[in-house]
């Protein structure tokens, strides 16, 4: 599918495998083509499990990607972090048990301790 992500399906199950410079670090790469890849998924009425998966055997993820980082500018990141977000926002709300097909609401303000969560 991309540089960094990959899209597998085998019936209702989609699979989404990340594949970024051997260790999968979080930056705006990779969160751009997970962005694009769950909504793919999320739109489609086929797939009935979405599983996020490493193309790596040694690391799901090793977390930011702290060479990419040093470079953001703090004041226009308010978009990578609100994707970042998003993205987590969906993932944690399917692991609760929520209905897979919730909405994702792009301008909703943003929220750091949803549900009380620290």
């Amino acid at each position: 599918m991309g540089e960094t992500v990959d899209v597998k399906r085998e019936g209702p199950v989609a699979q989404v495998v990340m594949h970024r410079k051997g260790n999968n670090s979080i930056a705006g790469d990779l969160i751009s083509e997970l962005v694009a890849a769950f909504e793919e998924l999320g739109s489609d009425p086929e797939v009935r499990v979405i599983v996020l998966a490493s193309e790596y055997e040694k690391y799901f993820s090793v977390g930011a990607d702290l060479g990419e980082m040093a470079g953001i500018d703090r004041i226009a990141s308010g978009v990578q972090r609100e994707t970042f977000r998003m993205v987590y926002r969906q993932l944690r709300g399917q692991h609760r048990g929520r209905e897979a097909r919730e909405p994702v609401h792009r301008n909703a303000a943003p929220d750091d301790h949803e549900d009380g969560d620290h």
